[in-house]
């Protein structure tokens, strides 16, 4: 079976938004529609869906935050559709995006710190979800964050073998993310960037 990744247009982004989007992540991770199309409209954000090739049905997808004309991006959001699950796709997608996003050399991602898991289960979805991005490659900078009352770990994916990039770059291109993402004081008020 083919599969093959397009860049989606902002209706698809709404649908999957409103379909898939509200069901995989934790309400207080879900970023309103509106600020994803502000972010869109300043070419700060950008949405690849992965797609069997001969039905065209919706496999995963990916969003991503970046800054625009940088190489600066970050996956803000990655969820393999549950049907698809367990067969490896997670591992081809992330494979297919480090070839789409050729223009960067790596991208940062957010995964919930284990740190502030409440349960017993959230601690095991979250080492599950830490082991899966290690195997593919994904390193952890030891960098952490907090975006409202969302706490993460930064880690950072290098794309075709380029150098981890150092703490230091890695809190300057979050900081430079999340200011687009919450422009003016509530950046101030809403978001910490925690260096080791």
């Amino acid at each position: 079976m083919n599969y093959i990744i397009k860049e989606l247009s902002k209706e698809q982004i709404k649908d999957i938004y409103n379909q898939w989007m509200i069901k995989h992540f934790p309400a207080n991770e879900m970023k309103p529609l509106q600020s994803i199309f502000r972010m869109w409209d300043m070419q700060a954000y950008l949405g690849l869906g992965m797609f069997r090739e001969d039905t065209q049905e919706l496999v995963g997808y990916a969003m991503f935050a970046r800054v625009p004309k940088e190489p600066v991006i970050l996956l803000d959001y990655f969820a393999i559709l549950e049907q698809h699950r367990s067969g490896g796709m997670g591992s081809v997608f992330l494979q297919e995006m480090e070839r789409y996003l050729k223009d960067f050399n790596g991208m940062i991602l957010e995964v919930e710190d284990i740190d502030f898991a409440e349960t017993e289960e959230e601690i095991t979805t979250r080492k599950r979800r830490n082991a899966f991005y290690e195997r593919a490659g994904v390193k952890d900078t030891t960098v952490k964050s907090c975006v409202y009352d969302a706490h993460y770990s930064v880690l950072y994916y290098p794309f075709r073998g380029a150098a981890m990039i150092s703490i230091k770059a890695c809190e300057k291109d979050l900081e430079a993310i999340y200011r687009i993402m919450i422009p003016g004081d509530k950046y101030d008020k809403h978001v910490s960037i925690v260096m080791p």
